[in-house]
């Protein structure tokens, strides 16, 4: 039984139900995957964005439709792992998935959504007003409060993870999986850039089922009596 340190215990799981198992597992597993699938499809943008989407112009609107619960679901998880532990490493944890949940979706939601309506609704424009909504895309995207958003989030995802991989390792998890987890800050810096965005949930993914399914079980955890 893996000893526990001052200040980062994890709670006693006997309120845990086969219901609430089950919710958890579905959130963990299923988030990663919709997420990956979806991204795999994500139409990439070139230098000149309004140029590039056009033709995809329906399919990147509703990805991003569909990316913008998803990446608040993958903020879940990262409070679901944090589920069962106290301490000032799981509140810094804990702060950091708020951070990314905040800003990261305020940035898909503009660089994602917004850009997309704007090329959809404005096809069948003149050429010339098309030309002046091809800078304001450009515009959006590249504005520095925009991108700090997009830092700032991804930062918040990093925090949440390292402190998810310290309250799990004090507990006696594995190295291996836990390095899995940067999984997370690799999907928000990779999005829409390749296919990194995916790779981070493929680890995210088998992250999460090694340590829910190899490791130790929820329910199994030591409660704060144990030694």
């Amino acid at each position: 039984m893996a000893s526990e340190r001052p200040g980062e215990t994890p709670r006693s799981d006997e309120g845990f139900t086969t219901s609430r198992l089950l919710g958890r597992w579905l959130v963990l597993l299923a988030t990663p995957v919709a997420l990956g699938a979806v991204l795999w499809v994500h139409p990439h943008g070139g230098e000149n964005l309004y140029e590039s989407l056009s033709p995809v112009a329906d399919t990147w609107y509703f990805i991003h439709v569909l990316l913008l619960p998803l990446f608040g679901l993958l903020g879940i998880s990262l409070y679901v792992l944090l589920n069962g532990y106290d301490g000032p490493v799981a509140t810094i944890g804990r702060i950091g998935t708020a951070i990314y949940l905040v800003f990261y979706l305020g940035f898909e939601a503009i660089a994602g959504i917004a850009t997309g309506i704007l090329i959809r609704e404005t096809q069948t424009l003149p050429a010339e007003q098309r030309e002046v909504v091809a800078e304001a895309v450009q515009t959006m995207v590249a504005d520095p409060i925009v991108g700090a958003a997009a830092l700032i989030g991804t930062v918040g995802s990093t925090v949440a993870v390292v402190a998810i991989g310290v309250c799990y390792r004090r507990a006696g998890a594995p190295l291996v999986p836990l390095l899995g987890l940067v999984g997370v800050p690799l999907t928000a810096v990779a999005h829409g850039g390749g296919l990194g965005d995916v790779i981070g949930m493929a680890l995210f993914l088998a992250s999460v089922v090694w340590l829910e399914f190899g490791w130790r079980r929820v329910d199994d955890r030591p409660s704060p009596q144990a030694a």
